[in-house]
């Protein structure tokens, strides 16, 4: 067998089918099975299941995929290495980033990274937040713009950028109303006193969504909802359209383009934050193309004003 063969069967793996999969690799179906066949055939044993759908490996090829994953990842790590010593003057890296994360920071870098390297070839992965760090592991992506969690504790993360989470509140409404006074008295948000306004909020498992509902939580709290999104954009634009409360990342307020402009009031509660870096493999060769890469990802955020002002080199 060779690598041709096993990048084939990681795709099949990936893709669930046999149809999703040729058209990925831009080969015939018939082909493709055919490829496979020869692999099983050398094996003595059958990789996957075909009379499941989506497609799903047997007891010994879930076992070889694993396998299959670490030589197709030792072997990029060696092309990498080689392109690299030999002063390889093209390269390619593969980023990945949510689809709010892009809309907020690849205007602000690829330009700059174009301008500087114009042979070097960005392969974007837009993906949400919560898959990124599947995608580094599986060796799908070389990197990821994203923001830390103790849930991804085996990746190595470079610190970027300190994020609040802001309440974004309709102007000139009775919650804006609200909110002015308790800054003016307190100079501090008591969510509880919104107990009463209409919010918007995140479906289940965005990070906005789970700070939310802690904060509710933890004040005793259960405020009517208009309704609830997937889209981090939209929950932004109703409450400058009036219609509620939502919670924003600090950056989007500091970026807010909306005709009608919500006001924005920092929230006093712990964990209110995060920090958005970059994530890799911590066994990821970090080549030439890469290192390029990062250098105008720091230069380029460093002009925001809640940068880390920290050498976190890669």
């Amino acid at each position: 067998m060779n690598f041709r063969q096993l990048e084939y069967i990681m795709t099949i793996y990936r893709e669930g089918s046999m149809r999703k999969a040729a058209a990925k690799l831009y080969i015939s179906q018939p082909a493709l099975s055919q490829q496979l066949q020869k692999v099983e055939d050398e094996l003595g044993a059958a990789i996957f299941d075909r009379t499941t759908t989506p497609m799903r490996p047997t007891y010994t090829g879930m076992h070889y995929l694993k396998t299959i994953e670490r030589i197709l990842f030792e072997q990029k790590q060696a092309m990498d290495w080689i392109h690299d010593l030999s002063e390889y003057k093209c390269g390619k890296v593969s980023f990945g980033i949510s689809g709010i994360r892009s809309v907020q920071f690849l205007p602000l870098i690829l330009p700059e990274f174009h301008r500087r390297y114009p042979g070097i070839e960005i392969e974007l992965h837009e993906a949400p937040a919560l898959a990124l760090p599947d995608l580094i592991e599986k060796g799908e992506i070389d990197f990821s713009l994203m923001a830390a969690s103790t849930d991804y504790e085996t990746l190595a993360f470079f610190p970027l950028l300190r994020e609040r989470v802001l309440l974004a509140v309709p102007p000139d409404s009775e919650a804006d109303r609200i909110c002015k006074k308790m800054m003016a008295h307190n100079r501090a948000i008591d969510i509880r006193l919104l107990n009463t306004q209409t919010f918007i909020l995140l479906k289940h498992g965005y990070r906005l969504r789970r700070i939310a509902d802690r904060i509710f939580e933890e004040n005793h709290i259960s405020p009517p909802v208009l309704t609830y999104s997937g889209n981090v954009e939209l929950t932004h634009k109703l409450s400058g359209a009036g219609c509620g409360i939502s919670f924003v990342g600090e950056i989007a307020a500091a970026l807010d383009t909306l005709p009608a402009r919500p006001n924005y009031y920092p929230l006093p509660y712990g964990d209110c934050a995060w920090t958005l870096g970059i994530a890799c493999h911590p066994d990821k060769y970090v080549t030439k193309a890469m290192e390029a890469f990062f250098q105008v990802v720091r230069e380029q955020l460093s002009s925001y004003p809640f940068a880390i002002r920290q050498d976190a080199q890669p």
